[in-house]
Order: C-alpha cells, then sequence, then structure tokens
C-alpha cells in the first residue's frame, strides 16, 4: 500500500462518516406502493402502506392511497465478497443497491463493524462475516495455516469466540483437516462453506454437510479443470447444498472492449493504484473460458435438482475487472443466460442468503418484523430488466438513499481522487487518530510508512 493510497482511504473514510451522518436511520411511511415479498411468492394483490421504523418494518397495511406506480423489494445481497481492500466498497455496493453482503474471508475488525451497521450506528450494506479462511499453505493475508486437526479446533474455537459466523475452507487444505474442520464447526454450531480442497470430493463435501460450495470449484477438479468422475447430481438433490457460482468472476474483462468498457466505469470509483493492477492476461482468459464452458454444463445438470442457489461475485479481494455493485447486477444476467429462471435468480440475489444463513441477520422476505434493507422500484424487477439497476430508493436497516443522494456520493467518491498530495499532506493524514478507521490493514501500513520516515 502506497502512502497516497492510505491517503485517499482517509478521504474515503471520513466521507463514509459525514455520509452516515447525513442520512440517518428514519421513522417513515411508503405509501401505495407494490410488494413483491419474496421473488418465489406472488407479489401482494393490492397496493400497500409500509411503515418503517427502528430500521425494521413495522407494519404492511391495505392503502387507501392511489397507486403509485412503484415497487417495493428486498435489497440485493452479494453472497461472496471481500471487505478488506478498500473503504469504497460501502459505498459502491449501496449505489448499485447491495445492501447486504457475505464477507468471506474475515478479520479481526469486521464482527464490530457488522454489528455497528445493523444497529444503525453505522452506513453500509449489512454483513455475514465468515472467519479468516482455513488452510493448509500460505495465501498471503487470505489464509490461517493450519497443520494438525488440533490447530483446527483451536482456530475454529477462536473465531467462533470473536463472533464469526461461519469456518470457510480453501481448496489448499488437506483431507483430514477438512473432517476436522466440519467436526469443529458442527461443535461450535457454525456452517462450514467455502471451496471443495483438492483432496476432498464434492461427493464427500456434500454428505458432510457443507452448507455452501463457492464457484463450482469441486463439481471441476481445479487442478486440470475436468469434471469431478463423482455422482454429484444425484448427491447435490439428495443435500440441503447451496451453490454460489461468481460466474463474472471468470467472464469479467474476458474481451479488450468488455476490459475497457470495465475499467471506463471504475475510472474514479475504484482506487487508481487498484484499476492499474487489472488488465488482460491472456493465458488466464484462457482458463476463465474454460471454467466458464464447464459451468454451463454444470449448472444445466445442477438446474433441475435443485433451487438452492446464491448470487456472489468476489468482489474485493484482488481479483480483476470486478467493481463492487456493478459485478453483482452483472452476475445476475449471467447466472439468467445459464438456464436459471428469472424468479429463482432475483431470490439468489435478495432473501436466498437468509435461507442459507438463517442464523444470520438477513431478511427472509419484505413483510412485518424484518429488517428495512429495500429497494423501491418503477418498474416490477421480474419483467422489466432495467428497474433495478436505478432504484427510486436504496433502503438499508433504514436510512433512505434517493437517486440524488446516490448520485451525489459518487461525485464525492470521484472527487478524492482529484486531490493531489505532498509530502506534508501524507504525513499529516498518516499520522491522524486511526480509531475511526476500522481496517487495520490500513492502520498497519500507515505506521509502518510513518516508521520508516
Amino acid at each position: 500500500m502506497t502512502p497516497q493510497f492510505l491517503a485517499r482511504e482517509r478521504l474515503v473514510r471520513r466521507l463514509v462518516l459525514e455520509l452516515g451522518h447525513q442520512h440517518p436511520r428514519s421513522d417513515f411511511t411508503l405509501r401505495g406502493v407494490r410488494v413483491i415479498p419474496r421473488y418465489d411468492v406472488e407479489a401482494l394483490p393490492h397496493p400497500v402502506d409500509v411503515e418503517i421504523a427502528g430500521g425494521e418494518i413495522l407494519a404492511i397495511t391495505p392503502s387507501e392511497e392511489p397507486d403509485s406506480g412503484q415497487w417495493l423489494v428486498g435489497g440485493l445481497v452479494d453472497s461472496h465478497v471481500h471487505t478488506q481492500s478498500t473503504e469504497r466498497q460501502t459505498l459502491l455496493h449501496l449505489a448499485y443497491g447491495v445492501t447486504g453482503v457475505r464477507e468471506m474471508c474475515g478479520f479481526g475488525w469486521m464482527p464490530e463493524r457488522r454489528d455497528r451497521i445493523a444497529d444503525g450506528l453505522e452506513l453500509g450494506p449489512r454483513m455475514l462475516v465468515a472467519g479468516h479462511i482455513l488452510a493448509s499453505v500460505p495465501l498471503n493475508i487470505f489464509a490461517t495455516v493450519v497443520e494438525t486437526p488440533d490447530q483446527v479446533f483451536e482456530q475454529v474455537q477462536a473465531q467462533a469466540a470473536a463472533g464469526f459466523e461461519a469456518v470457510k475452507v480453501h481448496n489448499r487444505l488437506d483431507l483430514e483437516l477438512y473432517d476436522a474442520a466440519r467436526a469443529a464447526a458442527d461443535q461450535y454450531v457454525l456452517p462450514l462453506i467455502g471451496h471443495v480442497p483438492h483432496e476432498v470430493s464434492v461427493v464427500h463435501a456434500l454428505r458432510s454437510g457443507q452448507r455452501t460450495f463457492e464457484h463450482l470449484k469441486g463439481y471441476y477438479q481445479d487442478w486440470d479443470l475436468e469434471l469431478s468422475p463423482d455422482p454429484w447430481v444425484e448427491a447435490t438433490a439428495q443435500s440441503e447444498a447451496w451453490n454460489c457460482p461468481t460466474l463474472v468472476l471468470v467472464r469479467a474483462g474476458r474481451t479488450g472492449d468488455e476490459a475497457r468498457e470495465t475499467v471506463e466505469a471504475a475510472s474514479g470509483l475504484w482506487d487508481p493504484a487498484l484499476v492499474e493492477e487489472w488488465g488482460i492476461d491472456y493465458e488466464r482468459a484462457w482458463v476463465n473460458q474454460r471454467i466458464f464452458e464447464q459451468c454451463q454444463g454444470i449448472m444445466a445438470d445442477l438446474i433441475p435438482v435443485s433451487d438452492r442457489w446464491l448470487a456472489g461475485t468476489d468482489s474485493g479481494g484482488g481479483e480483476r475487472m470486478l467493481l463492487p455493485g456493478d459485478a453483482l447486477h452483472r452476475e445476475i444476467e449471467l447466472m439468467e443466460q445459464l438456464g436459471l429462471s428469472r424468479n429463482t435468480v432475483l431470490h439468489a440475489a435478495t432473501h436466498a442468503i437468509a435461507e442459507a444463513h438463517p442464523e444470520a441477520d438477513f431478511p427472509s422476505a419484505v413483510k412485518a418484523g424484518q429488517p428495512a434493507d429495500l429497494l423501491l422500484l418503477e418498474g416490477d424487477p421480474r419483467t422489466d430488466r432495467t428497474a433495478l439497476k436505478d432504484p427510486v430508493e436504496v433502503i438499508a436497516a433504514g436510512r433512505r438513499l434517493n437517486r440524488g443522494d446516490r448520485a451525489e456520493m459518487l461525485r464525492r467518491l470521484r472527487a478524492v481522487d482529484e486531490v493531489e498530495f505532498g509530502e506534508h499532506d501524507l504525513v499529516d493524514l498518516l499520522s491522524e487518530d486511526w480509531d475511526d478507521h476500522p481496517n487495520q490493514l490500513h492502520q498497519q501500513a500507515a505506521q509502518e510508512f510513518l516508521r520508516s520516515r
């Protein structure tokens, strides 16, 4: 991390805090709206009034107002993100209508931030935070290395005590340690989620009760990109597992034109130091194309036997060509292109997370008693594919962001990249009290820079 990047992060964090004060949780009533409680049930037959208070839906009652022509639906949820890179993700998710995220590699500061957002003390999408990834080999900052079953149990116990909500395993994990992670997760009442390790068959993982499967790994073999020979269609049909295919991860920036479009969209929104790392890796592009082809076949086989799908992107973790928020809209399109029905995809991108993780605090439907994570739209998203992309309002835990609010938020985010920092500016910014900046990786990098001067 360069000092310039860290200085921009300080400014973005200030912006997040300021916008949180400008858009507090409030009590209000939406009148004469059409409600789709969930995408696997019918819309309410008549316009209703929706009363919201304390960050929750208080009541839904028949409306005496004329039909407003607006639709109220659940906020979008990205079920596979990494939020350690930059504070910009907070604003980008909300700007694109993403009111919830599942963090797939938790760091120590994240449970507290999750709680502050849920309690209305901080602006941001609702979070589920999995523990730090367990692996048999180092993965830069993204894994805790475990070598024995005892170490696995120690790590899972520590994660449970720290408030993490799931145990995530990586594909580089020995079979013995995978089985230990499964047993430890059961002991501490946490779901096991993540990749299927190379030494573990996807059928073994399904029958072991792994809750969610990421990237369809295990259905295809990570080391040679061939389909697993296991009878995984039958095993999936007999399981309660959820699949989060993250198709956009292998589809993003696959051509020069698409790469340029993505970079242009990210300009001024994603940090320029991170955008500079993007580019077309032609060898990786070939591998991704092969993975995408395998995913097409896997989904064609699984769709008839399973309706358990989550929409996720893997954005924020250093992968190229993935702009948080925008990437989820592209994932929705890809999931539908690969054969899932429109309603199934919309459910995967909203309330399915509450079924996959009933122990978490995500809304299960647009109904009384549920958190107010909502989108107010001008059209019915089941038939109007443009409706989700430009909500009249984004409502996150009772905080209201209309179109003008979101446009101003993005304008101010772009303005951060226009600031030029002199040496004294950098020192002043990085010498500030970082207590209001939860990202400990940023804090440590700032301290290292100051010590080096």
